[in-house]
């Protein structure tokens, strides 16, 4: 997934460093990627029923834990989109899932943060969505970066996304 390679990007941009990273994550996958003992970020886990198809820990016992933390800030948030929903008119209106439970947690996740990403491969600015469950409009107040892969440039796109997102 996408923020699986961002993950790994970190992990290799911080070997051989000292760092203070603490990394907070629903994701068994993310855990087994910076488990290794001289990766030099602290893991996090955070509990919840486990969503075989997306390995993703979500509903009432992830959001247990979330509440019972609610102490808690976190610096930035990075969560992975499924898809982009678009209006009638093309423009885009939030960013979706395929559960209802994965959509409350990356909704969740993305209120504990300071600065809030959303994470995509640019491949969603392009196609009609299935996913049906929205954890976040498009919006500057809400989502303060969307971080996409490079292909966006190569299909000569990218004006027209960033002022879908600067709207």
């Amino acid at each position: 997934t996408t923020t699986e390679t961002i993950c790994e990007q970190l992990k290799s941009g911080l070997a051989g460093r000292v760092s203070g990273l603490r990394v907070l994550t629903n994701s068994p996958r993310i855990e087994r990627l910076l488990e290794e003992p001289n990766t030099p970020i602290n893991v996090i886990g955070v509990g919840g029923q486990l969503r075989k198809d997306t390995s993703a820990r979500t509903g009432y016992l992830f959001e247990e834990c979330i509440q019972a933390w609610s102490h808690m800030r976190v610096d930035i948030a990075l969560v992975g989109a499924t898809s982009l929903r678009f209006d009638r008119l093309r423009r885009p209106r939030g960013f979706a899932c395929d559960s209802e439970a994965e959509a409350r947690t990356k909704a969740m996740f993305l209120e504990l943060a300071d600065l809030r990403c959303v994470v995509m491969d640019s491949s969603k600015c392009s196609k009609s969505s299935s996913s049906a469950f929205e954890f976040s409009s498009v919006s500057a107040e809400v989502v303060h970066v969307v971080i996409m892969d490079a292909e966006l440039v190569a299909t000569g796109r990218v004006e027209e996304c960033v002022d879908w997102f600067e709207q």
